[in-house]
């Protein structure tokens, strides 16, 4: 085993070996409220998409068991022998698990890549 000197990002963490790699990844980090990025952005918001397209508001109710006639109660046993039910989806909405998060800016009303020195960045 070999002791290394490394540096640690003061926002996201990231350990790198060299200084100067270092100093240059602070300056542009996600995290660093200087570099205008929308993970320090109060329009980011996270979001769900499946197969390319934003959940609709309805189509989020449903995969959050908010609407009833959507969803049914299944029994469950674990391994102590203790019961339970949990909430299953109806066959014709199981599609809304097939999911993927991503990232919203509510000013572009699209899903977004982190990016810096946005114009629009709002602490």
């Amino acid at each position: 085993m070999k002791k290394i000197k490394a540096y640690r990002c003061e926002y996201c963490k990231k350990i790198l070996q060299s200084y100067s790699g270092m100093y240059k990844h602070e300056k542009a980090c996600f995290y660093n409220k200087e570099s205008r990025s929308c993970a320090t952005c109060k329009y980011l918001q996270e979001d769900l998409f499946f197969k390319g397209k934003r959940m609709t508001n309805n189509e989020y109710l449903i995969f959050s068991f908010r609407i009833k006639e959507t969803f049914h109660l299944e029994p469950y046993g674990d391994v102590n022998g203790v019961l339970g039910e949990s909430k299953v989806l109806n066959d014709e909405y199981k599609y809304l698990c097939d999911y993927e998060p991503g990232h919203l800016c509510e000013v572009f009303n699209s899903e977004i890549k982190l990016k810096t020195k946005c114009i629009y960045h709002k602490i």
